[in-house]
């Protein structure tokens, strides 16, 4: 069946006043790395990096989702997405269905690993997949070698709340054609 999170936060304490995401990981068995997602794609898309991106029905695997990025660095996100599917070959998996909309990305590194990372090489493939739904996420730049992210993108340590729902895929399921063909 359909289990639906309700996810909130207060911030209590001492917190810096930025933050990368707001969201939570889960690990997936590395078999459903088959991703098909209605929202923007085909290419990864933040907050204010998504003016090349179109909305549509899209599939892709994890590995094609990952951004080979010289000094490895958070990648692969798809801001305002409806819904995202990983199932592996047979068509058996995951649905998360935002409400209305929610970050996602998938990959086979956790992010501890990604940030201690020098080089792609120093990356190794997990025994399984990070799927990351996020309420949001700052936009891109740190100022080191470029602009700074615009205010309106920052992420700021606030209260939030948002809601998705996860349920199983059959591999004969066929309610992903309907959820594309109804919200197109």
């Amino acid at each position: 069946g359909t289990i639906t999170l309700a996810i909130s936060g207060t911030p209590r304490g001492n917190w810096p006043r930025l933050l990368p995401r707001i969201g939570v990981v889960m690990q997936l068995p590395k078999r459903l790395d088959q991703v098909q997602w209605l929202g923007l794609g085909p290419n990864e898309t933040y907050a204010d990096s998504k003016q090349a991106g179109r909305f549509g029905l899209w599939q892709s695997t994890v590995d094609a989702m990952a951004t080979p990025y010289v000094r490895p660095q958070e990648f692969g996100n798809h801001t305002e997405t409806h819904w995202a599917a990983l199932q592996n070959a047979g068509g058996a998996g995951v649905l998360v269905q935002g409400d209305p909309t929610i970050d996602f990305g998938a990959q086979r590194y956790a992010t501890a690993e990604i940030d201690a990372a020098m080089h792609t090489t120093d990356l190794v493939a997990d025994e399984y997949i990070s799927l990351h739904v996020d309420w949001k996420q700052h936009g891109l730049g740190t100022a080191s070698c470029g602009q700074a992210v615009l205010p309106q993108y920052e992420l700021e340590t606030q209260p939030f709340a948002y809601r998705f729902a996860l349920r199983p895929i059959a591999s004969n399921d066929e309610s992903l054609t309907v959820l594309g063909a109804e919200s197109i």
